[in-house]
């Protein structure tokens, strides 16, 4: 109700015989406001009284200034915006004096602060930070949030209205949208699990064969070192068997050589036994040194007793004992000799050179 119906009001009760006309036209205008300006919403805030406040709250166990309005609307099937700034830009703005039931009133700037419905003579209900939703004097919530602004809810609500219906479209293209990509994020992780699984495979697959390959490999290095051990051992049983029939050759060489050189001294040792004068050939010689003894001569002149050779046989000189020469005969006595040392220095070759291939 607008002040200027109001003071209609109060006049035609004051002069009820003489304005009973006019107070029936005001009560009928009243009465039409009333139903214009959404009477309705008034009441959907009133169930609401008592409620307390809860920033962000939506229901009756705790509610905010705008969501009472958005609700109380809402069960008039008008959709309204969630902020106060939001549903101060989708009404039309209207003065004090032409506010009717269910506008809205705003404070701050742009209707930033704070919303309520009027719900006539001066009055607005409102979610409250302190006392929750209730009735209250607009002008002492202007002592402490300073003057109020009105906004009628109409052809704006239409727009409000399209908005919403358009929103909710995106919103419902948006939610088709989100499921398919869900839709696709679901099959790009079955892929990936499917790509992960068959690289796990193929990870598997790639370590039994490396497994494979390196056992073939260890098998054919165990088996190429038994090829190699095997070849040495023959080689070393080869080595070892030249070595041995050198070293029987040698031994057979060695005792050949050594029977030779004793045959060629049991040779040689005759021939020196043949050089010498068999002590039968000179009796007169020994008769005469062992007379001389014993008739006690001291000193003895040298004599020399040749022997001719008998049969190609060495002459013995015989001479004192205080002589230590040997003479020769004649001149097969030194053929004789000549032959001694060649056989002894032939011995003396044989027996050097077994001693060379020996060290050898």
């Amino acid at each position: 109700m607008n002040k200027v119906h109001y003071k209609m009001f109060k006049a035609g009760k004051k002069w009820m015989i003489a304005g009973i006309t006019t107070v029936a036209i005001s009560t009928g205008a009243f009465m039409v406001n009333s139903i214009d300006a959404n009477a309705d919403v008034v009441s959907n805030a009133s169930a609401y009284l008592g409620t307390p406040y809860q920033y962000g709250g939506n229901s009756f166990s705790g509610i905010d200034c705008s969501a009472l309005v958005q609700n109380a609307y809402a069960a008039d099937g008008i959709n309204l915006p969630r902020t106060s700034g939001e549903q101060y830009r989708v009404t039309t703005q209207e003065s004090a004096a032409d506010a009717q039931y269910g506008d809205l009133v705003f404070f701050g700037s742009y209707g930033s602060d704070h919303v309520g419905i009027y719900s006539g003579n001066g009055n607005m209900i409102n979610a409250e930070t302190v006392d929750g939703v209730r009735s209250r004097q607009i002008s002492v919530m202007e002592k402490y949030l300073g003057t109020a602004s009105y906004g009628r809810v109409n052809a704006a609500t239409d727009k409000a209205a399209a908005d919403k219906a358009a929103a909710d479209q995106a919103t419902d293209q948006a939610a088709a949208d989100k499921a398919a990509a869900d839709q696709a994020a679901d099959q790009a992780a079955a892929d990936k699990a499917a790509a992960d699984q068959a690289a796990d495979q193929a990870a598997a697959d790639k370590a039994a064969a490396d497994q494979a390959a390196a056992d073939q490999a260890a098998a054919d290095k165990a088996a190429a070192d038994q090829a190699a051990a095997d070849q040495a051992a023959d080689q070393a049983a080869a080595d070892k068997a030249a070595a041995d029939q050198a070293a029987a050759d040698q031994a057979a060489a060695d005792k050949a050589a050594a029977d030779q050189a004793a045959a060629d001294k049991v040779a040689a040792d005759k021939a020196a036994d043949q050089a010498a004068v068999p002590e039968a050939q000179a009796p007169a010689q020994l008769a005469d040194v062992n007379n001389n003894q014993n008739n006690n001569i001291t000193s003895v002149e040298p004599e020399k007793t040749d022997v001719k050779p008998v049969d190609n046989q060495v002459v013995k000189v015989v001479t004192p004992t205080n002589q230590k020469d040997t003479l020769p005969a004649t001149g097969e006595t030194k053929n004789s000799l000549l032959t001694v040392i060649g056989l002894g220095l032939i011995s003396f070759v044989t027996l050097l050179g077994f001693k060379i291939r020996k060290n050898n």
